[in-house]
């Protein structure tokens, strides 16, 4: 008779142990998140997550420029640490990075949607923009009157029915497509470009008439169109959204800095000097563009996998990625006349 009792206690042993598990797994992530930010400070360093392309991270004659780039600078002197990139074109694996804890924030033009909320938790929103379609213009457009130009293009959301749109892949711009299609009570075939590809990319590829539509923000769209005038950008397919950084979910002290320093920052005259700089300076963003000197994405990539093994730090970036018989050309301009700068 004692035998059944034993075997009851024995299976109550090992349930209290499962739970008991079950509870110091949940404390041990609960404490890693909680304390991200004094991790940050004893590692004297700001690990973060961003994307390659001429707006918020890029190289330009040897020289690292960005919005974000340079916001992330200012954050990290904030807090008294260094900086460390981890460039990333691919937007589903810059959430995989940070869930995965090898990065402290995303660091990018992120919209805020409720899917992503699920996921991560984001900071105070610093932008807003809205979700535009991007087409070609007619190829004789600057003989054309408007409203023969506006025949031509789609400007009624409706219209959208039945058209192949390439969208980056993990964007929001995916969701929003899809919500359009149920709105319209159509189909819109939406298809998620490679990884490797950025809007930018995309709308480049409009230009060009290998793709016929694309979606983007309308602040990115307005500088590409300072180049590639022969897009049309003025048909919104959403309404004004969030733009905001992410962070791993649960790590209260982490964002709560973050936003502090952020309503503090905006509320300068620097932060509209570095957001006028790269998203409304359209005269020095097409310079960049036709520059030689701007270093493509698509060679970046190549050097991807180097940068997320390496400090990144913010002074100098561009020394990793020149060929060694610059950097020696470099040297020796440096040693008769001090640093180069870029004009």
């Amino acid at each position: 008779m004692k035998f059944p009792r034993l075997k009851v206690l024995f299976l109550l042993g090992i349930t209290a142990s499962i739970f008991s598990s079950c509870g110091k797994n949940d404390d041990s992530e609960t404490d890693h998140t909680q304390h991200i930010l004094q991790k940050i400070k004893e590692r004297g360093r700001l690990i973060a997550i961003t994307g390659y392309n001429a707006i918020s991270y890029f190289i330009y004659k040897g020289r690292t420029m960005g919005f974000e780039y340079e916001l992330v600078k200012k954050l990290g002197d904030h807090l008294g640490v260094d900086v460390e990139f981890i460039v990333e074109k691919d937007l589903n694996k810059m959430f995989e990075l940070l869930d995965s804890a090898k990065g402290d924030l995303i660091a990018y033009n992120l919209t805020v949607t409720k899917e992503r909320l699920q996921k991560v938790d984001f900071t105070n929103y610093h932008n807003t923009t809205q979700q535009v379609l991007v087409q070609r213009l007619p190829k004789r457009w600057r003989s054309m009157k408007m409203h023969e130009i506006d025949g031509y293009l789609i400007r009624n959301q409706i219209d959208l029915e039945g058209k192949t749109i390439y969208v980056q892949a993990g964007s929001s711009y995916v969701d929003r497509l899809e919500n359009l299609s149920d709105e319209i009570g159509g189909d819109i075939n939406i298809i998620e470009a490679s990884p490797d590809k950025t809007a930018e990319d995309l709308i480049e590829d409009v230009a060009s008439g290998e793709i016929d539509f694309t979606i983007a923000d309308e602040n990115v769209a307005q500088l590409s169109q300072a180049y590639l005038p022969d897009i049309d950008i003025s048909t919104p397919v959403s309404f004004p959204q969030k733009i905001a950084w992410a962070v791993h979910k649960n790590t209260a002290e982490l964002i709560d800095t973050i936003n502090t320093w952020i309503e503090a920052v905006r509320k300068t005259p620097e932060y509209y000097f570095l957001y006028d700089k790269y998203y409304k300076n359209r005269t020095a963003f097409r310079a960049r563009m036709r520059s030689p000197y701007l270093k493509p994405a698509g060679k970046f990539q190549n050097s991807m996998t180097c940068l997320k093994n390496m400090p990144i730090h913010s002074d100098g970036i561009g020394e990793y990625l020149l060929p060694k018989f610059i950097r020696s050309l470099n040297l020796i301009l440096m040693q008769n006349h001090g640093p180069v700068r870029p004009d």
